[in-house]
């Protein structure tokens, strides 16, 4: 039986991506088992003690390449542990396509490419991207081993990133 390493936001300020994280659980559990899920935190490395003397350290001193590398690297170092040659990788929505989780989301990402995991990306809405963020993205989505459905941006999705990429309702509706 394969593991699901979940990945999302699980306690955010934007309810929505805690409840997609929360339904995406219990559809996952239902389908592989729930000893079968290995949930992690996108902004795990965010609420650390070290984390978060990171992030004022690089805004005090207006370097954001440095939050953005430790970001990077701490949870690359996490999901190269955590990953299992049996493991699928699933991000479960939400704004995880924003500025803000790109780098934790590159360092996974790297692990995948590595490994030539399988990877989902389900319920996505696309956020606030700069170019540099857009070319890294589609670097690593332009891959076979990769499937993405966004829940809204579809065309901008597709012309800016890859064009495979499949348009799917809100989880939540899911949920009512």
């Amino acid at each position: 039986m394969r593991n699901v390493i979940l990945i999302s936001e699980l306690y955010s300020s934007n309810l929505g991506d805690t409840v997609i994280s929360k339904i995406s659980q219990k559809l996952f559990a239902k389908e592989f088992g729930l000893d079968h899920i290995i949930q992690y935190d996108i902004s795990k490395h965010r609420r650390t003690l070290i984390g978060r003397i990171v992030c004022r350290l690089s805004k005090l001193l207006g370097l954001e390449d440095l939050l953005n590398r430790y970001l990077y690297c701490a949870t690359k170092r996490d999901i190269k542990r955590i990953l299992l040659n049996k493991s699928i990788v699933v991000f479960s929505g939400g704004q995880l396509f924003l500025d803000f989780f790109i780098p934790p989301m590159l360092g996974i990402l790297d692990v995948i490419k590595e490994t030539n995991t399988h990877t989902y990306f389900f319920f996505f809405f696309i956020g606030r991207l700069r170019p540099r963020e857009i070319s890294k993205l589609k670097y690593y989505l332009n891959n076979n081993s990769i499937r993405v459905t966004v829940r809204d941006g579809l065309t901008f999705f597709q012309e800016n990133i890859s064009p495979n990429v499949y348009a799917c309702p809100d989880v939540a509706i899911k949920s009512s």
